[in-house]
């Protein structure tokens, strides 16, 4: 493939290792949410996943000698994935390469940090798409993708989220009606929603600064503060800690082929989250050369016309498989 021109540096062994090493954009909060762990790592392309609701009754009072009590297995749906493949690439122009081959380290370094740069910038468009796949779990509890091109495929993976826990406030209600609404009754009895269908607190609510701006002006919440409202913070900190929930504010989110800037979070959403992370899997790249789960990078040559083209990609999911933990409330 004529790849032994460049040395190491575009090998695929030192392109994974190097794609991998990249930090996660801290400002991602979806990467907080999910992870991935040993048990996450796939060795292959599928996955099952067990789709459960943890117990919310109580053991029973046994006689000395007696048989246990028989319990039904907690997992009330089994699904198995085709692990959704991403994968990118772009030309390095020969101008690049042609450093990658001179005399001396300074010529050297600079082709090796412009490939660098490219890599990070296909790792970026990645982690656009992985970090959308997180937030339509925890919108939906599902992802859902149509193909919009030859070689796109169209994605939809249902992890089943209730319909009690994606309310949607109508009409006076609605947080963007200031006078009206009432944002701390509501968040106070989402979470006890939470709390009884999943057996675990809800600690954070997350939202966009369009919402955080519903709750600043909402005529209850400026009442629950009297004279105490000194400022923004001082005010959504004194809200936060009467629903006793940690507010995050998520302002991340991509720009679509031809489109306008989008956040990942719904400008009209309130997300509860327990603190407790989700599993994001992540299997073995579709590639020959790919042999452990995670991203995967190279880089092979083509003759016509005569480039070196970069590719780098994953194959993950983040699951929403402990469904009760899920809940996205409509509030505008």
């Amino acid at each position: 493939m004529g790849m032994e021109l460049y040395g190491r540096t575009l090998s695929h062994s030192v392109l994974t290792a190097a794609i991998r090493l990249f930090a996660t954009d801290p400002e991602m909060v979806g990467r907080r949410i999910f992870t991935t762990g040993a048990k996450e790592k796939v060795m292959g392309q599928t996955v099952g996943i067990d789709i459960e609701y943890y117990p919310r009754r109580m053991a029973k009072f046994r006689k000395r000698g007696a048989a246990s009590a028989k319990n039904r297995l907690m997992t009330v749906k089994h699904i198995d994935v085709t692990l959704p493949l991403i994968k990118e690439s772009t030309d390095i122009p020969a101008s690049v390469l042609q450093c990658l081959r001179e005399p001396g380290q300074e010529s050297k370094a600079w082709g090796k940090a412009k490939v660098g740069a490219e890599q990070k910038a296909l790792d970026k468009i990645i982690e656009n798409r992985r970090e959308w796949m997180r937030w339509q779990i925890l919108q939906t509890g599902a992802i859902s993708h149509a193909a919009t091109e030859v070689n796109d495929i169209s994605v939809a993976i249902d992890f089943g989220i209730s319909g009690t826990h994606t309310p949607a406030l109508t009409g006076t209600d609605k947080w963007s009606d200031a006078t009206n609404s009432d944002p701390i009754t509501n968040q106070k009895s989402w979470k006890v929603i939470y709390v009884q269908d999943s057996g675990i607190s809800a600690k954070y609510g997350i939202m966009t600064d369009t919402v955080m701006g519903y709750l600043m002006n909402s005529t209850k919440c400026r009442a629950l503060m009297g004279d105490r409202l000194k400022d923004e913070i001082f005010m959504l900190g004194e809200i936060a800690k009467g629903v006793k929930l940690t507010y995050i504010v998520y302002d991340e989110g991509y720009v679509p082929e031809g489109g306008s800037f989008t956040n990942f979070l719904g400008t009209d959403k309130f997300v509860l989250w327990s603190g407790e992370t989700f599993p994001e899997y992540e299997g073995i790249f579709d590639d020959l050369d790919a042999t452990t789960p995670g991203k995967f990078s190279k880089a092979f040559k083509s003759d016509d016309p005569s480039v070196i083209t970069l590719l780098a990609g994953v194959n993950p999911l983040p699951s929403g498989e402990r469904v009760n933990e899920l809940f996205c409330a409509d509030v505008a």
